[in-house]
Protein backbone atom coordinates (compact mmCIF):
# COMPACT_ATOMS: atom_id res chain seq x y z
CA UNK A 1 0.00 0.00 0.00
CA UNK A 2 1.23 3.41 -1.35
CA UNK A 3 0.97 6.39 1.13
CA UNK A 4 1.15 9.97 0.20
CA UNK A 5 0.96 12.71 2.79
CA UNK A 6 3.02 10.70 4.98
CA UNK A 7 4.08 13.71 7.20
CA UNK A 8 7.43 11.80 8.45
CA UNK A 9 10.48 13.38 8.37
CA UNK A 10 14.12 11.15 7.48
CA UNK A 11 14.24 8.07 5.08
CA UNK A 12 13.46 5.26 7.05
CA UNK A 13 12.69 0.79 7.24
CA UNK A 14 10.57 -0.12 9.69
CA UNK A 15 9.93 -3.68 10.48
CA UNK A 16 7.30 -4.21 12.60
CA UNK A 17 5.18 -6.99 14.17
CA UNK A 18 2.88 -7.82 10.83
CA UNK A 19 4.65 -5.39 8.18
CA UNK A 20 7.19 -3.34 6.98
CA UNK A 21 7.15 0.34 6.41
CA UNK A 22 8.88 2.46 4.72
CA UNK A 23 9.18 6.35 4.62
CA UNK A 24 10.59 9.05 3.40
CA UNK A 25 10.15 13.38 3.56
CA UNK A 26 12.26 16.53 4.17
CA UNK A 27 9.69 18.65 5.78
CA UNK A 28 8.63 17.92 9.13
CA UNK A 29 4.26 17.80 9.11
CA UNK A 30 4.64 18.59 5.34
CA UNK A 31 3.90 16.31 2.69
CA UNK A 32 5.79 12.80 2.62
CA UNK A 33 5.65 9.36 0.90
CA UNK A 34 5.99 5.86 2.25
CA UNK A 35 4.88 2.29 1.49
CA UNK A 36 3.13 -0.30 3.97
CA UNK A 37 4.08 -3.73 2.74
CA UNK A 38 2.71 -7.23 4.31
CA UNK A 39 5.40 -8.97 6.48
CA UNK A 40 4.90 -12.19 4.51
CA UNK A 41 6.07 -10.52 1.95
CA UNK A 42 9.32 -9.31 3.01
CA UNK A 43 11.80 -12.06 1.22
CA UNK A 44 10.51 -10.45 -2.31
CA UNK A 45 11.18 -7.27 -1.23
CA UNK A 46 14.77 -6.06 -3.44
CA UNK A 47 14.50 -2.35 -2.30
CA UNK A 48 13.51 0.41 -1.49
CA UNK A 49 14.21 3.99 -3.32
CA UNK A 50 13.33 7.32 -1.97
CA UNK A 51 13.74 10.19 -4.94
CA UNK A 52 12.14 12.96 -2.73
CA UNK A 53 9.91 13.50 0.25
CA UNK A 54 7.21 13.69 -3.21
CA UNK A 55 8.36 10.68 -5.05
CA UNK A 56 9.88 7.01 -4.07
CA UNK A 57 10.10 3.56 -5.17
CA UNK A 58 9.88 -0.11 -4.01
CA UNK A 59 11.10 -2.99 -5.60
CA UNK A 60 9.24 -6.18 -5.33
CA UNK A 61 9.22 -9.44 -6.93
CA UNK A 62 6.08 -11.37 -7.16
CA UNK A 63 5.51 -15.07 -7.94
CA UNK A 64 4.44 -16.07 -11.41
CA UNK A 65 6.11 -13.28 -13.06
CA UNK A 66 9.36 -13.06 -14.88
CA UNK A 67 10.39 -9.49 -14.14
CA UNK A 68 10.44 -7.70 -11.15
CA UNK A 69 7.57 -5.15 -10.46
CA UNK A 70 8.72 -1.29 -9.80
CA UNK A 71 5.70 0.71 -8.31
CA UNK A 72 6.55 4.18 -7.83
CA UNK A 73 4.53 6.34 -4.96
CA UNK A 74 3.47 10.14 -5.85
CA UNK A 75 2.31 13.13 -4.55
CA UNK A 76 2.22 15.74 -6.76
CA UNK A 77 2.13 19.53 -6.22
CA UNK A 78 -1.30 21.35 -6.33
CA UNK A 79 -2.50 23.54 -8.85
CA UNK A 80 -1.52 26.55 -7.09
CA UNK A 81 2.25 25.68 -6.73
CA UNK A 82 4.68 27.22 -8.66
CA UNK A 83 5.60 26.12 -12.36
CA UNK A 84 8.68 25.34 -11.46
CA UNK A 85 7.98 22.73 -8.48
CA UNK A 86 5.48 20.92 -10.91
CA UNK A 87 8.42 21.19 -13.75
CA UNK A 88 10.87 19.57 -11.35
CA UNK A 89 8.39 17.12 -9.94
CA UNK A 90 7.79 15.33 -13.54
CA UNK A 91 11.35 15.85 -14.29
CA UNK A 92 12.27 13.74 -11.49
CA UNK A 93 9.02 11.10 -12.18
CA UNK A 94 10.71 10.79 -15.93
CA UNK A 95 13.78 9.75 -14.73
CA UNK A 96 12.98 7.31 -12.44
CA UNK A 97 10.52 5.81 -14.71
CA UNK A 98 12.76 5.86 -17.83
CA UNK A 99 15.38 4.03 -15.52
CA UNK A 100 13.13 1.15 -14.61
CA UNK A 101 11.10 0.94 -18.17
CA UNK A 102 11.95 -2.77 -18.59
CA UNK A 103 10.39 -3.66 -15.18
CA UNK A 104 6.33 -4.26 -14.59
CA UNK A 105 5.57 -0.55 -14.04
CA UNK A 106 2.96 0.75 -11.15
CA UNK A 107 2.89 4.45 -10.70
CA UNK A 108 0.29 5.23 -8.31
CA UNK A 109 -0.36 8.63 -5.71
CA UNK A 110 -2.23 12.34 -5.83
CA UNK A 111 -1.44 13.60 -8.75
CA UNK A 112 -3.53 16.69 -8.13
CA UNK A 113 -4.50 17.19 -11.60
CA UNK A 114 -7.86 15.69 -13.34
CA UNK A 115 -7.54 13.86 -16.69
CA UNK A 116 -11.14 13.67 -17.75
CA UNK A 117 -12.27 12.20 -20.99
CA UNK A 118 -10.36 10.98 -23.56
CA UNK A 119 -9.13 13.12 -26.68
CA UNK A 120 -8.31 11.15 -30.39
CA UNK A 121 -5.18 9.97 -30.15
CA UNK A 122 -5.24 9.05 -26.87
CA UNK A 123 -7.27 5.75 -26.68
CA UNK A 124 -3.66 4.09 -25.37
CA UNK A 125 -3.30 6.03 -21.97
CA UNK A 126 -6.87 6.65 -21.09
CA UNK A 127 -9.65 4.04 -21.25
CA UNK A 128 -12.94 4.58 -22.69
CA UNK A 129 -14.36 5.07 -19.50
CA UNK A 130 -12.74 8.45 -18.26
CA UNK A 131 -15.00 11.18 -17.78
CA UNK A 132 -14.93 15.31 -16.59
CA UNK A 133 -12.77 18.30 -17.61
CA UNK A 134 -8.84 18.40 -17.92
CA UNK A 135 -7.41 20.64 -15.74
CA UNK A 136 -3.96 22.12 -16.42
CA UNK A 137 -2.10 19.72 -14.19
CA UNK A 138 -4.38 16.98 -15.95
CA UNK A 139 -2.45 18.38 -19.23
CA UNK A 140 1.23 17.96 -17.75
CA UNK A 141 -0.11 14.53 -16.67
CA UNK A 142 -1.29 13.44 -20.23
CA UNK A 143 2.31 14.41 -21.44
CA UNK A 144 3.53 12.49 -19.26
CA UNK A 145 1.63 9.12 -19.86
CA UNK A 146 2.09 9.87 -23.31
CA UNK A 147 6.00 10.26 -23.31
CA UNK A 148 6.40 6.75 -20.74
CA UNK A 149 3.50 5.04 -22.41
CA UNK A 150 1.45 4.54 -19.58
CA UNK A 151 -2.23 3.86 -18.62
CA UNK A 152 -4.22 5.00 -16.44
CA UNK A 153 -6.08 1.99 -14.94
CA UNK A 154 -9.29 4.22 -13.02
CA UNK A 155 -10.32 4.80 -16.99
CA UNK A 156 -10.23 0.81 -18.40
CA UNK A 157 -13.03 -0.13 -16.28
CA UNK A 158 -16.25 0.51 -15.57
CA UNK A 159 -17.48 2.29 -12.68
CA UNK A 160 -20.44 4.31 -11.62
CA UNK A 161 -19.95 8.21 -11.24
CA UNK A 162 -20.42 7.89 -7.48
CA UNK A 163 -17.14 5.42 -7.43
CA UNK A 164 -14.85 7.12 -8.99
CA UNK A 165 -14.18 10.33 -7.32
CA UNK A 166 -11.47 10.54 -4.96
CA UNK A 167 -11.58 13.64 -3.52
CA UNK A 168 -14.02 15.74 -1.49
CA UNK A 169 -13.85 19.74 -0.55
CA UNK A 170 -13.86 21.00 3.07
CA UNK A 171 -16.89 22.24 2.54
CA UNK A 172 -18.70 18.52 0.96
CA UNK A 173 -19.82 20.86 -2.05
CA UNK A 174 -16.83 19.23 -4.72
CA UNK A 175 -15.87 15.85 -5.73
CA UNK A 176 -12.99 15.63 -7.97
CA UNK A 177 -11.19 12.81 -9.36
CA UNK A 178 -7.53 13.67 -8.66
CA UNK A 179 -5.71 9.84 -7.44
CA UNK A 180 -4.48 7.81 -10.28
CA UNK A 181 -2.72 4.37 -10.83
CA UNK A 182 -0.91 4.37 -13.80
CA UNK A 183 1.11 1.20 -15.60
CA UNK A 184 2.54 -0.30 -18.66
CA UNK A 185 1.25 -3.69 -17.79
CA UNK A 186 -2.57 -3.09 -18.11
CA UNK A 187 -3.48 -6.79 -19.03
CA UNK A 188 -2.24 -8.34 -15.74
CA UNK A 189 -4.76 -5.98 -13.81
CA UNK A 190 -8.33 -7.62 -13.60
CA UNK A 191 -9.80 -4.77 -12.01
CA UNK A 192 -9.51 -0.89 -10.21
CA UNK A 193 -11.72 0.46 -7.94
CA UNK A 194 -12.56 2.78 -5.07
CA UNK A 195 -12.45 1.32 -0.66
CA UNK A 196 -15.56 3.01 0.45
CA UNK A 197 -16.31 3.84 3.83
CA UNK A 198 -12.59 3.74 4.97
CA UNK A 199 -12.80 4.63 8.96
CA UNK A 200 -9.85 7.38 8.74
CA UNK A 201 -10.40 11.26 8.47
CA UNK A 202 -9.38 12.31 5.30
CA UNK A 203 -11.15 13.78 2.12
CA UNK A 204 -9.60 10.96 -0.25
CA UNK A 205 -10.50 7.92 -1.25
CA UNK A 206 -8.33 4.92 -1.75
CA UNK A 207 -7.77 3.33 -4.97
CA UNK A 208 -7.11 -0.10 -5.08
CA UNK A 209 -5.95 -2.27 -8.00
CA UNK A 210 -6.15 -6.01 -8.26
CA UNK A 211 -3.80 -7.89 -10.21
CA UNK A 212 -4.64 -11.31 -12.03
CA UNK A 213 -4.00 -14.66 -11.33
CA UNK A 214 -0.81 -16.02 -13.24
CA UNK A 215 0.02 -19.35 -13.36
CA UNK A 216 -0.95 -22.27 -11.15
CA UNK A 217 -1.92 -21.02 -7.58
CA UNK A 218 0.34 -22.01 -4.97
CA UNK A 219 -2.03 -22.91 -1.31
CA UNK A 220 -0.82 -21.09 1.46
CA UNK A 221 0.52 -23.16 3.95
CA UNK A 222 -1.34 -24.34 7.09
CA UNK A 223 -0.47 -23.10 10.02
CA UNK A 224 -1.67 -24.57 13.14
CA UNK A 225 -5.07 -23.44 14.22
CA UNK A 226 -5.47 -23.26 18.27
CA UNK A 227 -8.88 -23.39 20.00
CA UNK A 228 -9.09 -19.96 21.13
CA UNK A 229 -11.94 -20.06 23.36
CA UNK A 230 -10.82 -23.11 24.97
CA UNK A 231 -7.45 -21.88 25.35
CA UNK A 232 -8.77 -18.09 27.05
CA UNK A 233 -10.96 -20.23 29.14
CA UNK A 234 -8.20 -22.45 30.75
CA UNK A 235 -6.64 -21.64 33.62
CA UNK A 236 -2.95 -21.60 34.00
CA UNK A 237 -2.24 -23.07 37.16
CA UNK A 238 1.32 -22.97 38.31
CA UNK A 239 0.89 -25.80 40.61
CA UNK A 240 -1.12 -28.52 38.82
CA UNK A 241 0.47 -27.25 35.45
CA UNK A 242 4.31 -28.51 36.18
CA UNK A 243 2.48 -31.91 38.12
CA UNK A 244 1.05 -32.72 34.37
CA UNK A 245 4.29 -32.21 32.51
CA UNK A 246 6.36 -34.52 35.07
CA UNK A 247 3.77 -37.21 34.70
CA UNK A 248 4.44 -37.02 30.80
CA UNK A 249 8.39 -36.96 31.77
CA UNK A 250 8.29 -39.78 33.84
CA UNK A 251 6.15 -41.62 31.74
CA UNK A 252 7.33 -44.66 29.60
CA UNK A 253 6.52 -43.29 26.29
CA UNK A 254 8.82 -42.87 23.30
CA UNK A 255 10.86 -40.22 24.31
CA UNK A 256 10.37 -38.20 20.73
CA UNK A 257 6.57 -38.40 21.76
CA UNK A 258 7.58 -37.31 25.28
CA UNK A 259 9.44 -34.23 23.82
CA UNK A 260 6.93 -33.12 21.72
CA UNK A 261 4.28 -33.84 24.38
CA UNK A 262 5.65 -31.19 26.48
CA UNK A 263 6.54 -28.54 23.55
CA UNK A 264 3.14 -28.29 22.47
CA UNK A 265 2.20 -27.32 26.24
CA UNK A 266 4.22 -24.69 26.76
CA UNK A 267 3.48 -23.48 22.81
CA UNK A 268 -0.20 -23.49 24.10
CA UNK A 269 1.06 -21.51 27.35
CA UNK A 270 3.22 -18.70 25.00
CA UNK A 271 0.34 -18.46 22.37
CA UNK A 272 -1.76 -17.65 24.84
CA UNK A 273 0.91 -15.30 26.69
CA UNK A 274 1.54 -13.05 23.51
CA UNK A 275 -2.52 -12.94 23.17
CA UNK A 276 -2.62 -11.20 26.28
CA UNK A 277 0.11 -8.62 25.48
CA UNK A 278 -1.59 -8.21 22.18
CA UNK A 279 -4.50 -6.77 23.77
CA UNK A 280 -5.23 -2.87 22.24
CA UNK A 281 -4.44 -0.51 25.14
CA UNK A 282 -7.16 1.65 23.78
CA UNK A 283 -10.15 2.38 26.62
CA UNK A 284 -13.57 1.85 26.16
CA UNK A 285 -14.39 5.02 25.07
CA UNK A 286 -11.62 5.47 22.66
CA UNK A 287 -12.83 1.88 20.97
CA UNK A 288 -16.47 4.25 21.52
CA UNK A 289 -16.08 6.86 19.67
CA UNK A 290 -13.86 5.09 16.79
CA UNK A 291 -17.32 3.02 15.96
CA UNK A 292 -19.36 6.36 16.22
CA UNK A 293 -16.96 7.41 13.39
CA UNK A 294 -17.29 4.53 11.50
CA UNK A 295 -21.10 4.80 11.59
CA UNK A 296 -21.19 8.64 10.53
CA UNK A 297 -18.92 7.63 7.50
CA UNK A 298 -20.68 4.77 6.20
CA UNK A 299 -24.47 7.32 6.36
CA UNK A 300 -25.41 8.46 3.04
CA UNK A 301 -25.50 11.90 3.95
CA UNK A 302 -22.19 11.80 4.78
CA UNK A 303 -21.43 16.01 3.80
CA UNK A 304 -24.15 17.04 6.24
CA UNK A 305 -21.80 14.31 8.82
CA UNK A 306 -18.40 15.68 7.86
CA UNK A 307 -18.30 18.59 11.18
CA UNK A 308 -19.55 16.12 13.30
CA UNK A 309 -16.76 13.69 11.61
CA UNK A 310 -13.84 15.91 11.69
CA UNK A 311 -15.06 16.77 15.41
CA UNK A 312 -14.92 13.13 16.65
CA UNK A 313 -11.76 12.32 15.08
CA UNK A 314 -10.02 15.39 17.26
CA UNK A 315 -11.75 13.68 20.44
CA UNK A 316 -10.11 10.49 19.01
CA UNK A 317 -6.86 11.81 18.51
CA UNK A 318 -6.88 13.16 22.25
CA UNK A 319 -8.43 10.19 23.77
CA UNK A 320 -5.66 8.01 22.08
CA UNK A 321 -2.82 10.72 23.58
CA UNK A 322 -4.07 9.68 27.04
CA UNK A 323 -4.73 6.16 26.48
CA UNK A 324 -0.94 5.69 25.83
CA UNK A 325 0.31 8.48 28.73
CA UNK A 326 -1.45 5.69 30.88
CA UNK A 327 0.20 2.44 29.19
CA UNK A 328 3.31 4.37 29.70
CA UNK A 329 2.34 5.16 33.08
CA UNK A 330 1.65 1.15 34.19
CA UNK A 331 4.14 -0.38 31.93
CA UNK A 332 6.83 1.95 34.12
CA UNK A 333 5.08 0.67 37.29
CA UNK A 334 5.10 -2.93 36.66
CA UNK A 335 9.09 -3.05 35.70
CA UNK A 336 9.57 -1.18 38.98
CA UNK A 337 7.62 -3.51 40.84
CA UNK A 338 9.48 -6.17 39.23
CA UNK A 339 12.87 -5.57 38.36
CA UNK A 340 13.40 -1.88 40.25
CA UNK A 341 14.57 -0.42 36.98
CA UNK A 342 13.32 1.44 34.03
CA UNK A 343 15.47 0.42 31.32
CA UNK A 344 13.30 -3.36 29.94
CA UNK A 345 10.14 -0.71 30.08
CA UNK A 346 11.29 2.01 28.24
CA UNK A 347 12.71 -0.56 25.44
CA UNK A 348 8.69 -1.98 25.48
CA UNK A 349 7.59 1.34 25.41
CA UNK A 350 9.83 2.98 22.21
CA UNK A 351 7.24 0.45 19.87
CA UNK A 352 9.67 0.47 17.41
CA UNK A 353 10.38 -2.61 15.09
CA UNK A 354 13.61 -3.95 13.65
CA UNK A 355 15.15 -0.88 11.60
CA UNK A 356 16.79 -1.75 8.03
CA UNK A 357 19.23 -0.04 6.22
CA UNK A 358 17.95 1.74 3.57
CA UNK A 359 21.13 1.77 1.26
CA UNK A 360 25.40 2.07 1.50
CA UNK A 361 27.73 2.20 -1.07
CA UNK A 362 29.04 -0.36 -3.24
CA UNK A 363 32.04 0.45 -4.91
CA UNK A 364 31.87 4.11 -3.86
CA UNK A 365 28.49 3.89 -5.65
CA UNK A 366 25.20 3.96 -3.51
CA UNK A 367 22.62 0.40 -3.60
CA UNK A 368 19.45 0.40 -2.56
CA UNK A 369 19.47 -3.72 -3.35
CA UNK A 370 18.61 -6.13 -0.04
CA UNK A 371 20.99 -8.40 -1.48
CA UNK A 372 23.89 -6.26 -2.34
CA UNK A 373 23.61 -4.44 1.41
CA UNK A 374 23.77 -8.25 2.82
CA UNK A 375 26.49 -8.89 0.92
CA UNK A 376 28.68 -5.89 1.89
CA UNK A 377 27.76 -6.10 5.29
CA UNK A 378 28.67 -9.50 5.41
CA UNK A 379 32.07 -8.91 3.69
CA UNK A 380 32.88 -5.91 6.23
CA UNK A 381 32.42 -8.29 9.16
CA UNK A 382 34.28 -10.88 7.53
CA UNK A 383 37.03 -8.50 7.15
CA UNK A 384 37.28 -7.73 11.24
CA UNK A 385 37.18 -11.12 11.65
CA UNK A 386 39.47 -12.58 9.39
CA UNK A 387 42.50 -14.46 10.88
CA UNK A 388 45.39 -12.70 11.97
CA UNK A 389 48.86 -12.79 10.15
CA UNK A 390 49.73 -16.17 9.23
CA UNK A 391 53.30 -15.05 9.73
CA UNK A 392 52.67 -14.27 13.70
CA UNK A 393 53.83 -16.96 15.91
CA UNK A 394 51.74 -19.17 17.85
CA UNK A 395 51.97 -19.33 21.78
CA UNK A 396 53.73 -22.91 22.60
CA UNK A 397 52.15 -24.93 25.33
CA UNK A 398 54.31 -26.47 28.23
CA UNK A 399 55.39 -30.17 27.37
CA UNK A 400 52.84 -31.41 30.33
CA UNK A 401 50.52 -29.33 28.88
CA UNK A 402 50.39 -30.53 25.62
CA UNK A 403 50.24 -34.29 26.88
CA UNK A 404 47.10 -33.86 29.04
CA UNK A 405 45.38 -32.07 25.99
CA UNK A 406 46.45 -35.10 23.74
CA UNK A 407 45.14 -37.44 26.41
CA UNK A 408 42.14 -35.48 26.80
CA UNK A 409 41.46 -35.49 22.85
CA UNK A 410 41.61 -38.81 22.50
CA UNK A 411 39.38 -39.50 25.30
CA UNK A 412 35.15 -39.67 24.45
CA UNK A 413 33.12 -36.98 24.83
CA UNK A 414 31.41 -37.37 28.21
CA UNK A 415 27.56 -37.75 28.17
CA UNK A 416 25.55 -34.43 29.22
CA UNK A 417 24.39 -34.59 33.02
CA UNK A 418 21.32 -33.77 34.19
CA UNK A 419 23.15 -31.29 36.97
CA UNK A 420 24.33 -29.66 34.14
CA UNK A 421 21.07 -29.37 32.23
CA UNK A 422 19.96 -27.96 35.63
CA UNK A 423 22.82 -25.67 35.82
CA UNK A 424 21.90 -24.23 32.56
CA UNK A 425 18.32 -23.57 32.68
CA UNK A 426 18.87 -22.34 36.15
CA UNK A 427 21.75 -19.83 34.44
CA UNK A 428 19.24 -18.16 32.03
CA UNK A 429 18.25 -14.71 32.15
CA UNK A 430 14.54 -13.92 32.74
CA UNK A 431 12.58 -11.60 30.21
CA UNK A 432 14.32 -12.27 26.95
CA UNK A 433 12.85 -13.03 24.04
CA UNK A 434 12.22 -16.67 22.86
CA UNK A 435 13.81 -18.36 20.45
CA UNK A 436 12.25 -20.06 16.94
CA UNK A 437 9.37 -22.12 18.88
CA UNK A 438 8.52 -19.31 21.00
CA UNK A 439 9.26 -20.89 24.56
CA UNK A 440 10.28 -18.11 26.61
CA UNK A 441 12.81 -19.12 29.66
CA UNK A 442 10.04 -17.91 32.05
CA UNK A 443 8.04 -20.61 31.17
CA UNK A 444 10.98 -23.34 31.24
CA UNK A 445 12.07 -21.74 35.05
CA UNK A 446 8.62 -21.35 36.78
CA UNK A 447 7.85 -25.07 37.20
CA UNK A 448 7.21 -25.25 40.93
CA UNK A 449 6.53 -28.79 42.52
CA UNK A 450 6.61 -28.83 46.36
CA UNK A 451 8.45 -25.54 46.57
CA UNK A 452 11.49 -27.37 44.40
CA UNK A 453 12.34 -26.45 40.69
CA UNK A 454 11.78 -28.79 38.32
CA UNK A 455 13.50 -28.82 34.57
Amino acid sequence: MGISEMRRTGEGIDERSNFIMYHKGEVAGHRGVGFLVKLNLKSQITGFEGISDRIAAIHIHLPNHSKNWTVIQVYSPTEQATRTDIDNFYNNLTEITEKYSENNLVIMGDFNAQVGARAPGEEQIIGKYGSGKRSENGKKLVTFLLENNLTILNSVFRKKPKSKWTWLSPDGKTRNEIDYILTNKVKEFSDTGIIQNLNFNTNHRMVRSCLCESGTKKPRPKAIQMNKTQISNEIWNPITAPEDLMTVATSDIDLKEKYNKIENKLKEQTRTDITKSQQTYLSEETIKLIEDRKNLITKKDKKENQKEISNLSKQIREKIRKDRIIKRNKTLENYISKTGGTKKALKELREQGKEWITKLKDKNRPTISRNKIQNIATDYYRSIYKEQNPNQTKTQLPAKQQNIYNINKIEDIPEILESEVEKSIKSQKMEKAPGPDKITNELIRGFQVNGQNRT
